[in-house]
């Protein structure tokens, strides 16, 4: 049930954001890039929580398979601003690594853990994949 559940979730949070790209007006679209900007204001006025968001939101761009450059060069603006170009072009690195390990770990987890069957199901049916797979297993 929590497998299902998950995988369910997942299909409706990626039927969302192919629909917005294709259906919404650029304008109107859920992922902007004023939207980004304001979140990265945000982190920069708000250091403790900012950093925590920044890493969970970068994670999840991760899982969702969007891009994360924009975040990335965002922080690296950002910290340079509040800290300097050596300490926060730094921190920005920091936390940017810390999110995409984060978001890759997650990834790792859900395929592991949540959707080992469906994965298995994507192996068998490709002979390819069923070769790799054999090879990897000896």
């Amino acid at each position: 049930l929590k497998k299902k559940l998950v995988s369910l979730l997942m299909a409706l949070v990626a039927l969302v954001i192919i629909s917005d790209l294709v259906f919404t007006p650029p304008d109107q679209r859920l992922i902007q890039t004023k939207r980004i900007k304001s979140f990265l204001i945000w982190v920069q006025s708000h250091p403790v929580k900012g950093v925590l968001a920044y890493v969970m939101v970068y994670a999840s761009m991760v899982v969702l398979l969007l891009p994360g450059t924009p975040l990335t060069i965002g922080s690296g603006y950002i910290y340079k601003m509040a800290y300097g170009w050596g300490i926060g072009v730094t921190i920005g690195s920091i936390f940017s690594t810390l999110g995409s390990l984060l978001g890759s770990v997650l990834c790792f987890c859900l395929g592991r853990y949540l959707m080992k069957e469906t994965v298995k199901g994507w192996v068998r049916k490709s002979p390819m994949f069923g070769a790799i797979d054999d090879a990897v297993g000896k």
